[in-house]
């Protein structure tokens, strides 16, 4: 999400007349948009704002700290970054090129969202869709209604509009963005569903791939389960964060499910999408969480066993209702995650390496490689491919796989 309102915000910049620079250093303007999910991301924000600070002196370049971390500290980021010039939380991000020129320093007032189409020149072979913003599930680990606010869906109208505009530019995939895709729409009277949604944009004449991320699995439907199994641009891979493996943390996170309704659904899905690769989120070492619970979550893991698993120690985090529950020691956490982190990757390498000898379609991307003469690319299921060869982005090629790490696959290409 930041990374895709970073670069509209950028183009926004482009329209005016500026010029983006490599470095800090030779910057009139700096725009931080931060994170708040964790406080490890916080602590990097800070640091980043304190080395700003020599910058103010020598250039005095406006500085503006902007997004997550802005709405959850507001006057505090100026009582003690005093040379920041302006705070600006996600309801104004967008507004950021005309507070350049306001007289104000503090824009973290909720509004209701004023969607806008903004095109890169050029889009990425992968583009990202905004095509929510904000939550209404309030999990009490997560500050996400709290900083970005209730559930705002785009208008179908745009982002079919956005789509196509992106494929015109290049863009051969699309994933769609936002804190809970499942509840698209339901916040517009008369709206699409988000399935309906899939169907609309499976249309769009020259897209290859649809993704999207994340799903709540208390709303993930049947009716997008059928949409996911029909639509042939929809591509076979499913992140549907459970974050914990035990029903006392379950519901002390506020999930709406149990273990037994989680595994139901996963075996749905899997009975209708043969194939299907799951991913997850989950969090290590939740306030009060016994060792028996952690050993349980382990033996879930291993019985789901997901392709990936985006993990994380818990973070204490302002406002949110799991900073009141007594945590547990660094140490304890630290241990876990480091387990817990062995077994995913065990489990990982196992599924991947059973691909070895199989046949992918490899979407090649923009992202660089370590090596010049590799490419890298994603399966249909979201896998990582590097093949040794440089092949122009946006090429959908043939590859047999011939080894995998728990990350990445090697392949050949047909």
């Amino acid at each position: 999400m930041n990374e895709k309102q970073t670069e509209e915000l950028s183009s926004l910049l482009k329209m005016r007349g500026d010029i983006e620079v490599d470095s800090p250093e030779s910057a009139d303007i700096i725009i931080l948009n931060t994170c708040s999910v964790r406080r490890r991301a916080e602590v990097r924000i800070e640091g980043r704002i304190g080395e700003f600070k020599r910058l103010k002196e020598k250039n005095n370049p406006i500085i503006v700290v902007a997004g997550c971390y802005a709405q959850a500290h507001r006057e505090k980021i100026l009582e003690r970054f005093p040379y920041v010039d302006k705070v600006v939380g996600p309801f104004d991000f967008m507004n950021i090129p005309e507070l350049l020129n306001d007289s104000g320093k503090l824009y973290t007032d909720e509004k209701k969202t004023d969607w806008k189409i903004i095109f890169p020149e050029r889009a990425k072979v992968s583009s990202f869709v905004r095509i929510m913003e904000g939550c209404n599930n309030f999990c009490s680990y997560c500050i996400v209604p709290y900083v970005r606010g209730r559930e705002r869906s785009k208008p179908s109208s745009m982002v079919i509009e956005e789509v196509a505009g992106l494929v015109e530019r290049g863009a051969k995939e699309v994933v769609l963005l936002g804190q809970n895709v499942n509840s698209y729409g339901k916040d517009i009277p008369g709206e699409v569903s988000f399935a309906q949604l899939l169907y609309k944009l499976n249309d769009v004449e020259g897209l290859e791939r649809i993704r999207f991320t994340t799903s709540h699995p208390k709303d993930m439907s049947d009716e997008l389960i059928e949409a996911m199994a029909e639509l042939p641009k929809v591509c076979e891979h499913l992140h549907l964060p459970v974050q914990g493996g035990n029903d006392r943390i379950l519901k002390l996170m506020n999930r709406g499910y149990t273990k037994a309704q989680y595994r139901a659904l996963v075996d749905k899905i899997r009975d209708k999408i043969p194939g299907i690769a799951l991913t997850t989120d989950i969090i290590v070492g939740y306030p009060t969480e016994t060792e028996e619970e952690f050993q349980e979550l382990l033996e879930f893991i291993r019985e789901i066993r997901f392709d990936q698993v985006y993990s994380a120690i818990f973070s204490r985090r302002p406002m949110a209702k799991a900073s009141e529950l007594p945590d547990l020691p660094y140490e304890i956490k630290q241990k876990r995650y480091e387990i817990f982190n062995q077994v995913q990757n065990e489990i990982s390498r196992e599924i991947n390496e059973k691909l070895i000898g199989t046949i992918q379609d490899v979407l090649i991307e923009e992202a660089k490689t370590k090596f010049p003469d590799q490419s890298k690319g994603r399966t249909r299921t979201n896998k990582v491919v590097v093949v040794e060869k440089k092949i122009p982005p946006g090429e959908i090629i043939m590859v047999k796989i011939m080894d995998a790490t728990e990350y990445t696959l090697k392949g050949e290409i047909l």
